[in-house]
C-alpha cells in the first residue's frame, strides 16, 4: 500500500529506477511480467512479477502505469493507451522476461 516493497521478494516503488526509466519498458513489465533475482540498493529481491497481458486491456495498463507514475515517480509524464498497443503488438510473440541486474 505504501510502495514500500515486501522485502526479499519485491522491491520498492519509492525512487524506483524502473519507474524513472524508459516508459517503454515499464509497459513491457505489464505485459511480459519478470522473474528474480534482481538486486536494488545492495538488496536481492526474488520475486515473480506476473502477466497481465491476458487479464488488462491496454486502457487499464496505462492507468496501472500512471497511478504508479503519479504516486511514485517525480517524473510527470503519462503513459498512453496507444503506446501500451505499440509494445503490445511487438512483443506479441515474447515470453516472461527473466531477471536482469
Amino acid at each position: 500500500m505504501d510502495g514500500g516493497g515486501i522485502p526479499r521478494n519485491c522491491p520498492p516503488f519509492q525512487e524506483s529506477p524502473r519507474l524513472a526509466g524508459p516508459s517503454e519498458e515499464l509497459i513491457r513489465l505489464m505485459l511480459l511480467g519478470k522473474r528474480g533475482p534482481l538486486e536494488r540498493d545492495g538488496k536481492i529481491y526474488n520475486g515473480i512479477m506476473p502477466s497481465w497481458r491476458a487479464d488488462l486491456n491496454d486502457d487499464q495498463i496505462a492507468e496501472v502505469l500512471n497511478y504508479l507514475l503519479t504516486t511514485w515517480s517525480p517524473q510527470s509524464r503519462k503513459i498512453s493507451a496507444e503506446e501500451v498497443a505499440k509494445v503490445r503488438a511487438e512483443t506479441a510473440n515474447a515470453k516472461l522476461l527473466p531477471s536482469a541486474q
